[in-house]
């Protein structure tokens, strides 16, 4: 879920203008994690995996994708201090969410009853809205939301198997029900690139393994003649851990679906 509030101008209280530039708020952990869910996190330092904060990545990575002529900032917070948005509600219920919001704002033109006080005007009016600004965000969003539509569902049964120490991570999870699934992206966490070379055996036969570099859709020679049990996959890493947080859509031709028009 994303909230878009307070996305209407460029032009902050502080006189800065930023057309270019959205803000993007992602909450660590949940709230109601249970105990052994943060003994997990504390083991693996995941605390930065989370989903909101996969959710926001991927968006950010969207604009040097599509045409928005927008940059997409993260900021690692559940929201600004003492406030709250729209995604709060959804975020306890543990779906993933974040809240768009300008970069500079100007609280005279925010939950503020209309006047004028010492010559200044308070209120949130259509003089002070940058629709331009509104229509880039728009942009993002529409962007987003296109590629996480045209993306497989998200892996299930995810099973890390260290065994001993190592500088091998073997990653394990159910096969995918999807017919048309080309593979997943295994990103390294606060990256937009792949981490290094991948084998992956694909959910279904023939399986497909992708170089985000070139593009290029191969088939790999590690398929079984059948649909496998499960998809795995190695990644040669520090030991630190990796994030799933990115599916590959399921055509390589168009990442994102379509150019969109200005």
């Amino acid at each position: 879920m994303f909230t878009n509030d307070i996305v209407g101008s460029s032009l902050g209280q502080n006189g800065v203008r930023d057309p270019n530039s959205v803000r993007l708020f992602a909450v660590g952990p949940y709230f109601d994690e249970t105990p052994q869910e943060a003994a997990d996190r504390r083991t693996t330092g995941s605390e930065n995996d989370s989903p909101a904060r996969q959710l926001a990545r991927y968006a950010k990575d969207v604009p040097d994708q599509a045409p928005t002529d927008m940059s997409v900032r993260i900021v690692y917070k559940r929201d600004r201090y003492l406030r709250g948005g729209d995604h709060i509600p959804f975020l306890d219920r543990r779906y993933p969410a974040a809240r768009f919001t300008e970069v500079n704002e100007d609280h005279r033109h925010q939950h503020q009853n209309v006047r004028v006080e010492d010559g200044t005007q308070f209120g949130d009016l259509l003089d002070f809205v940058d629709f331009g600004y509104m229509t880039r965000v728009a942009k993002v969003n529409a962007a987003t939301l296109a590629g996480l539509a045209s993306a497989p569902g998200t892996m299930s049964g995810v099973r890390v198997h260290t065994g001993q120490l190592s500088v091998d991570t073997d990653l394990e999870w159910d096969p995918s029900p999807e017919a048309d699934l080309a593979g997943y992206e295994i990103v390294y966490r606060d990256t937009i690139q792949p981490y290094g070379p991948t084998r992956s055996a694909c959910p279904r036969t023939p399986c497909a393994t992708s170089s985000r570099a070139s593009r290029r859709t191969t088939t790999c020679s590690a398929c079984a003649p059948s649909t496998p049990t499960a998809t795995a996959a190695r990644l040669r890493s520090p030991s630190r851990s990796n994030d799933l947080r990115r599916p590959a859509p399921r055509e390589r031709r168009a990442r994102y679906g379509p150019p969109m028009k200005s």
